[in-house]
């Protein structure tokens, strides 16, 4: 397999089919790696908030059952959410989101509420994971409605002299009964999909 590589300016999205064992997470992830760049790969580290890295290259990673999506992007920082579309709409996590999110949801046909909330939910949980650990609490004081798939989302970032990070948020289309969103530090000019088998 020749080694993978990613422009910059790129995000590359593998669905890599298969079950990881979350107890192994790491090693799965490293020995991913390794096939995707090549026989060697530099090891994979850690930054100051928990966030993969190899090389230099930032990494965003979901693992789910039964796929694991891992991100890859070119000279910027990613992260990605994913989760589950629940068969309805819980009123009870409405404190999670702004108001404007809340009324979005709720001027929502009623059939469509619980893939319309999870989808924010994962392009909020992508940007709060893209701007550092911690981050997760602020959660309601983050809006996701976005006019477009590839927007921008603002994280407040209290005591920083720029009031907000940006976060560029692109809705990932990877099956039915499941939603995702990547989140990048800086606009993505191509994105790049593939698939692995375990």
């Amino acid at each position: 397999m020749s080694p993978h590589q990613v422009a910059t300016g790129e995000l590359h999205l593998v669905s890599v089919f298969g079950r990881c064992s979350r107890l192994r997470l790491y090693e799965e992830i490293q020995s991913l790696l390794r096939r995707l760049r090549g026989e060697w790969a530099p090891d994979l580290a850690r930054d100051a908030y928990g966030r993969f890295h190899l090389d230099g290259q930032s990494i965003g990673v979901s693992a789910g059952p039964a796929r694991t999506l891992i991100a890859l992007a070119g000279g910027m920082d990613v992260a990605i959410s994913e989760h589950h579309v629940p068969p309805s709409f819980d009123s009870a996590v409405s404190h999670l989101f702004s108001p404007r999110e809340q009324s979005f949801v709720e001027a929502a046909p009623r059939d469509a509420r619980a893939r319309l909330m999870s989808q924010l939910w994962v392009r909020k949980e992508a940007a709060l994971r893209l701007s550092g650990f911690g981050r997760l609490a602020m959660a309601a004081e983050v809006d996701a409605v976005k006019e477009d798939p590839e927007g921008t989302v603002a994280v407040p970032c209290p005591g920083d002299p720029r009031g907000s990070f940006t976060a560029y948020v692109h809705d990932l289309i990877i099956e039915p009964d499941a939603v995702a969103a990547a989140a990048t530090s800086a606009p993505v000019e191509k994105i790049v999909t593939s698939r692995m088998d375990l």
